[in-house]
This record gives structure tokens, sequence and C-alpha cells, in this order.
């Protein structure tokens, strides 16, 4: 098992590290993307590593609204074996990093579970209390999941506590493939996936006929109607 700390010292840090610098630059000099963030402990340890310059354009990025948090907690938290003041506490260290080192606007919206194998109706109720709007879960049960797909539920609004009633209530959603892309949309380098293709210059013009109705199967796949 590794802590949090030593979870850095991972020997593709210094890889991983590299490209999130290039993902920035990318991102500052065409202004066509946006970047989303949540593993605040890695954030912190490579703020620590970036020189002025880099700490300038991310602090830019999140000022324009372009690189946003989510989540924001020092970690991921686990939810089944978790006590709440545990949850709070780390939760507290990672949001007040995010406001000491970018400002109350970079306060984050979404909360982002996709890494627990399982999830509580506390983390729900705690996370609706600290006024998030959203809540995205990666691992559920394989019943229910195939169920929810059948039933196009793969969003709801999840009220965490009887008690607190509606002001326990978030908005939730499960994600249709965990960690990875729809199928036909993996671009990774552990993938083979055709990209898109929207030049029609190119020979394998493809963005109107087989990625459009990938597409749209991929979106009905996941249980939303369209």
């Amino acid at each position: 098992m590794l802590t949090m700390g030593e979870d850095f010292q991972y020997e593709n840090a210094n890889t991983w590290y590299k490209n999130l610098d290039k993902l920035i630059r990318y991102v500052n000099e065409t202004r066509q993307s946006d970047l989303f963030t949540w593993k605040l402990r890695f954030s912190s340890a490579g703020g620590n590593e970036q020189d002025e310059a880099m700490r300038t354009e991310v602090k830019k990025l999140v000022q324009e609204k372009r690189l946003e948090f989510i989540n924001a907690g020092w970690c991921m938290n686990d939810e089944a074996a978790t006590h709440y003041n545990a949850i709070i506490d780390q939760m507290t260290y990672g949001l007040n990093f995010v406001e000491e080192t970018f400002g109350s606007d970079a306060r984050p919206r979404i909360a982002w579970h996709i890494d627990p194998f399982g999830h509580s109706s506390e983390q729900a109720s705690i996370f609706a209390q600290m006024s998030f709007d959203g809540f995205f879960l990666g691992r559920i049960d394989y019943d229910d999941k195939k169920l929810r797909l059948k039933q196009q539920r793969m969003e709801l609004v999840w009220r965490g506590s009887r008690n607190l009633a509606k002001y326990s209530d978030i908005f939730t959603g499960v994600l249709y493939n965990g960690y990875a892309a729809p199928p036909g949309f993996c671009y990774d380098q552990s993938c083979r996936d055709a990209p898109i293709q929207d030049d029609p210059n190119l020979f394998d013009l493809n963005v109107k006929e087989t990625r459009r109705k990938d597409s749209w199967n991929a979106t009905c796949a996941q249980g939303i109607a369209v």
C-alpha cells in the first residue's frame, strides 16, 4: 500500500508532470480547449516543481475558467471505512489549498469519485452540504449498473440523508465506461481507435459518417435520453 506522500514518488511522476506542462502550454496557446484536474495532491507537488513562468500560466488559465479543479480534496477518499471527520478534514485541507493558491473563483463545483470501490449516502450528503452541484461516480455494482443502463437511470438526484431531506440532494451521474472512453473513442497509447478526421483534404476523412454514428451510438448506450 502506498500513502499519498509515497504515491507521488512513483517512477512515472516526472513524465506525468512534463506532459501536464505541455498540455497547459498547448491550451494556453490555442485557446481552444479546457482542462480539468482532480489529483490535488499531485497538482500541489507538480506546482512545487514548476518555474514561475509556468505558475503564472496556470493561474491565468484558472482566472479565465479554462482550468478548473473538480473535487479538490487532498485525495479521492475511500467511502466504505472512512469516518466523516476524516473526510471533512481532507476536503477542507484541499479546498483551502485551492483558495489560497488560486483565489475563491477556483472553488470546484463538481465532486469526482471514480476510484472508490463502493459509495455511501453519507458521502453524497457531505458533498451536498459542501455546496457541490454534482457528484460523479466510476465504480458501482455491476448488476446495479446493468439495470440502470437498461432503465436509463445512470443520472439521478441522490438524497443522501432522510433527516436533511432536500438539503442533502445532489445531482449524481455514473460514468458509462469507468476510467475508459466509450468504445471507438479511446486515443490513449494503449488503444487503436481511429482518430476523428475533419479535414476534407485527408484521405481518411470520417467525421461525417463513421465518427458521427459512433458518437450517437455511444451516447444512446449510456442511457441518456436524446
